[in-house]
């Protein structure tokens, strides 16, 4: 909440005492972050789903049929940021042509990303690419 309370001014404690009213008075209405079931790792091994990078293009004729909603594909990422399913994203900024978005994902099989992530953004084109084992 605050680095190094002792030294801040009256004000600055008051600002920081008010976000963490702030913040405790919404917590429990937020979603809970959900942690992957241990049956994902045997003998509390490493994890069993495997780790993809999935690339999103946005080109020009799909950017032309109006601009990206990206508050609503992000509220759709959030989701699955807290589910599991999303482990990092990166994008574009969306003026940008082509668009492009980076995710780190965690499934099954590319098919398993393919239909997740087909379902929830604008795409043109899904490039998914799986990392190597060593890597989770």
């Amino acid at each position: 909440m605050a680095w190094s309370p002792a030294q801040l001014t009256n004000e600055g404690r008051v600002h920081y005492l008010t976000q963490l009213r702030l913040r405790l008075a919404s917590v429990l209405g937020e979603s809970t972050i959900q942690l992957p079931p241990l049956v994902d790792f045997p003998q509390f091994g490493p994890d069993r789903k495997k780790r993809f990078i999935a690339v999103i293009t946005s080109t020009a004729e799909v950017q032309s049929k109006g601009p990206l909603d990206l508050a609503s594909t992000r509220g759709g990422l959030e989701l699955l940021v807290r589910s599991g399913f999303i482990l990092e994203q990166a994008f574009t900024t969306p003026n940008v042509c082509p668009w492009r978005g980076f995710l780190t994902v965690r499934a099954e099989s590319r098919d398993e990303v393919q239909a997740v992530l087909s379902s929830l953004l604008p795409l043109s084109e899904l490039e998914i690419h799986e990392l190597g084992s060593g890597l989770h």
